[in-house]
Protein backbone atom coordinates (compact mmCIF):
# COMPACT_ATOMS: atom_id res chain seq x y z
CA UNK A 1 0.00 0.00 0.00
CA UNK A 2 2.93 2.34 1.10
CA UNK A 3 4.28 2.10 -2.89
CA UNK A 4 1.07 3.36 -4.28
CA UNK A 5 0.63 7.39 -5.05
CA UNK A 6 -1.34 9.27 -2.84
CA UNK A 7 -3.86 9.82 -5.48
CA UNK A 8 -4.65 6.08 -4.97
CA UNK A 9 -3.97 5.86 -1.37
CA UNK A 10 -6.82 8.41 -0.98
CA UNK A 11 -9.13 7.24 -3.36
CA UNK A 12 -9.10 3.56 -1.72
CA UNK A 13 -9.82 5.49 1.76
CA UNK A 14 -12.45 6.84 0.33
CA UNK A 15 -13.99 3.83 -1.40
CA UNK A 16 -13.01 2.33 1.71
CA UNK A 17 -15.93 4.93 3.01
CA UNK A 18 -18.38 4.85 0.34
CA UNK A 19 -18.89 1.18 1.14
CA UNK A 20 -18.88 1.37 4.91
CA UNK A 21 -21.75 3.75 4.31
CA UNK A 22 -23.46 0.91 2.59
CA UNK A 23 -23.48 -0.97 5.50
CA UNK A 24 -26.89 -0.44 7.06
CA UNK A 25 -28.32 -1.25 3.29
CA UNK A 26 -27.17 -4.56 3.51
CA UNK A 27 -27.89 -5.21 6.75
CA UNK A 28 -31.44 -4.75 5.51
CA UNK A 29 -31.86 -1.43 8.08
CA UNK A 30 -34.67 1.06 6.83
CA UNK A 31 -35.63 4.74 8.09
CA UNK A 32 -34.48 6.66 10.63
CA UNK A 33 -32.16 3.94 12.05
CA UNK A 34 -30.38 3.33 8.87
CA UNK A 35 -29.95 7.32 8.14
CA UNK A 36 -28.54 7.41 11.98
CA UNK A 37 -26.31 4.79 11.31
CA UNK A 38 -25.24 5.74 7.95
CA UNK A 39 -24.27 9.24 9.29
CA UNK A 40 -22.30 7.29 12.31
CA UNK A 41 -20.73 5.24 10.03
CA UNK A 42 -19.61 8.16 7.74
CA UNK A 43 -18.36 10.58 10.21
CA UNK A 44 -16.35 7.93 11.79
CA UNK A 45 -15.02 6.81 8.61
CA UNK A 46 -14.70 10.13 7.73
CA UNK A 47 -12.76 11.34 11.29
CA UNK A 48 -10.19 8.02 10.07
CA UNK A 49 -9.47 9.38 6.72
CA UNK A 50 -8.53 12.73 8.31
CA UNK A 51 -6.22 11.13 10.78
CA UNK A 52 -4.36 8.90 8.58
CA UNK A 53 -4.05 11.73 6.23
CA UNK A 54 -2.66 14.17 9.02
CA UNK A 55 -0.27 11.55 10.24
CA UNK A 56 1.07 10.48 6.61
CA UNK A 57 0.88 13.73 4.57
CA UNK A 58 0.15 16.75 6.96
CA UNK A 59 2.63 15.73 9.64
CA UNK A 60 5.37 14.64 6.34
CA UNK A 61 4.60 18.11 5.17
CA UNK A 62 5.20 20.19 8.39
CA UNK A 63 8.40 17.96 9.25
CA UNK A 64 9.74 18.47 5.89
CA UNK A 65 8.84 21.96 6.09
CA UNK A 66 10.43 22.31 9.48
CA UNK A 67 14.17 20.80 8.01
CA UNK A 68 13.40 23.11 5.28
CA UNK A 69 13.15 26.43 6.95
CA UNK A 70 16.62 24.44 9.18
CA UNK A 71 18.68 24.09 5.61
CA UNK A 72 17.69 27.77 4.92
CA UNK A 73 18.71 28.82 8.36
CA UNK A 74 22.12 27.17 7.62
CA UNK A 75 21.54 24.74 10.64
CA UNK A 76 23.28 22.04 8.69
CA UNK A 77 22.70 19.63 11.66
CA UNK A 78 19.12 19.25 11.52
CA UNK A 79 18.01 15.74 11.07
CA UNK A 80 14.38 14.23 9.65
CA UNK A 81 12.56 11.24 9.31
CA UNK A 82 12.84 9.74 6.02
CA UNK A 83 10.18 6.92 5.77
CA UNK A 84 7.41 8.74 4.93
CA UNK A 85 5.23 7.45 1.82
CA UNK A 86 5.52 8.91 -1.72
CA UNK A 87 5.96 11.45 -2.76
CA UNK A 88 6.68 13.09 0.81
CA UNK A 89 9.83 10.62 0.95
CA UNK A 90 10.94 11.82 -2.51
CA UNK A 91 10.77 15.38 -0.94
CA UNK A 92 12.65 14.76 2.08
CA UNK A 93 15.08 12.54 0.03
CA UNK A 94 15.92 15.56 -2.22
CA UNK A 95 16.53 17.76 1.26
CA UNK A 96 18.64 15.47 2.73
CA UNK A 97 20.53 15.62 -0.06
CA UNK A 98 20.68 19.53 -0.43
CA UNK A 99 21.75 19.39 3.34
CA UNK A 100 24.76 17.07 2.51
CA UNK A 101 25.68 19.22 -0.67
CA UNK A 102 26.00 22.13 1.27
CA UNK A 103 27.53 20.33 4.24
CA UNK A 104 30.27 19.87 1.40
CA UNK A 105 30.51 23.36 0.27
CA UNK A 106 30.53 24.98 3.81
CA UNK A 107 33.12 22.04 4.33
CA UNK A 108 35.38 22.91 1.01
CA UNK A 109 34.82 27.02 1.84
CA UNK A 110 36.59 26.40 5.18
CA UNK A 111 39.27 24.08 3.70
CA UNK A 112 39.96 26.88 1.31
CA UNK A 113 39.93 29.80 3.88
CA UNK A 114 42.42 27.76 6.13
CA UNK A 115 44.76 27.50 3.25
CA UNK A 116 44.15 31.29 2.26
CA UNK A 117 44.64 32.41 6.21
CA UNK A 118 48.22 30.16 5.79
CA UNK A 119 48.80 31.59 2.93
CA UNK A 120 48.49 34.97 4.30
CA UNK A 121 50.68 34.07 7.26
CA UNK A 122 53.63 33.24 5.27
CA UNK A 123 53.52 36.34 2.94
CA UNK A 124 53.27 38.28 6.07
CA UNK A 125 56.01 36.49 7.51
CA UNK A 126 57.99 36.84 4.01
CA UNK A 127 57.21 40.72 3.99
CA UNK A 128 58.43 40.80 7.85
CA UNK A 129 62.28 39.03 7.14
CA UNK A 130 62.38 40.82 3.77
CA UNK A 131 61.64 44.24 5.97
CA UNK A 132 64.37 42.63 8.61
CA UNK A 133 66.78 42.07 6.19
CA UNK A 134 65.96 45.73 3.92
CA UNK A 135 66.82 47.14 7.76
CA UNK A 136 70.08 45.35 7.95
CA UNK A 137 71.36 46.25 4.57
CA UNK A 138 70.52 49.68 4.76
CA UNK A 139 72.60 49.77 8.34
CA UNK A 140 75.53 48.25 6.85
CA UNK A 141 75.28 50.19 3.57
CA UNK A 142 75.05 53.65 6.36
CA UNK A 143 78.46 52.41 8.18
CA UNK A 144 80.15 51.38 4.79
CA UNK A 145 79.62 55.03 3.86
CA UNK A 146 81.18 56.17 6.97
CA UNK A 147 83.97 54.56 6.33
CA UNK A 148 84.82 55.77 3.18
CA UNK A 149 84.25 58.85 3.92
CA UNK A 150 86.61 58.13 7.03
CA UNK A 151 88.80 56.22 4.29
CA UNK A 152 87.92 59.49 2.18
CA UNK A 153 88.71 61.86 4.73
CA UNK A 154 92.14 60.05 5.13
CA UNK A 155 93.44 59.53 1.60
CA UNK A 156 92.92 63.85 1.54
CA UNK A 157 94.97 64.45 4.76
CA UNK A 158 97.32 62.04 3.70
CA UNK A 159 97.63 63.46 -0.17
CA UNK A 160 97.85 67.26 1.54
CA UNK A 161 100.49 66.04 3.93
CA UNK A 162 102.76 64.30 1.09
CA UNK A 163 102.10 67.59 -1.15
CA UNK A 164 103.80 69.33 1.32
CA UNK A 165 105.90 67.45 2.25
CA UNK A 166 107.29 67.61 -1.16
CA UNK A 167 107.28 71.18 -1.38
CA UNK A 168 109.49 71.77 1.82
Amino acid sequence: LGRLSLTLRMALMLLWMALLALVPDALGWQGAAAVAARGAILLLAAGAVLWRFQVAVVQGLEEASRFAADISGCNLASTVRADYPQPLQGLVHRLQQTQVNLRAVVRDVRMEVRLFTEAAAEIAQGSHDLSARTEATAAALEQSSAALEQTSATVASSAESVAQASRK
